[in-house]
C-alpha cells in the first residue's frame, strides 16, 4: 500500500519538471520538491523497509528511491548535439544551416 503511494507522490511532485532543460538549477530544485514530499509523507505516514526500493518512469528517466533516502535516476534523455553549419563569404555574409 505505501509503495504505491510513494510511487505517486513521487511522479506527482516531478510533473511540472516534464519538458525543462536538465540544469543545475533545476536539477537541485527537483531534489528539493522531492526531499520535502517524501519526508512529509514519511512523517505522517508508517513505513517500513520493505515499501523500498520504489521505482517508477516519466517523462524526466527511471527513478528509484531506496530505504537509506538515496535516489537514483537514469535520464531518458542523453546529451544531445545541434550541428550548425556556418559559411562565411568573402563578402563578410554569413549563411547558416542548421
Amino acid at each position: 500500500m505505501n509503495k504505491e503511494e510513494i510511487k505517486i507522490l513521487a511522479q506527482k511532485t516531478l510533473e511540472k519538471y516534464e519538458g525543462e532543460k536538465n540544469v543545475s538549477d533545476v536539477i537541485k530544485k527537483m531534489k528539493e520538491d522531492l526531499d520535502s514530499a517524501l519526508n512529509t509523507y514519511l512523517t505522517q505516514n508508517h513505513t517500513i523497509e520493505e515499501d523500498f526500493p520504489i521505482e517508477f518512469e516519466n517523462e524526466l528517466g527511471k527513478w528509484k528511491i531506496n530505504a537509506d533516502g538515496n535516489t537514483y535516476v537514469q535520464p531518458k534523455k542523453g546529451t544531445q548535439y545541434i550541428e550548425c553549419n556556418i559559411t562565411i563569404k568573402r563578402t563578410g555574409e554569413i549563411e547558416s544551416y542548421e
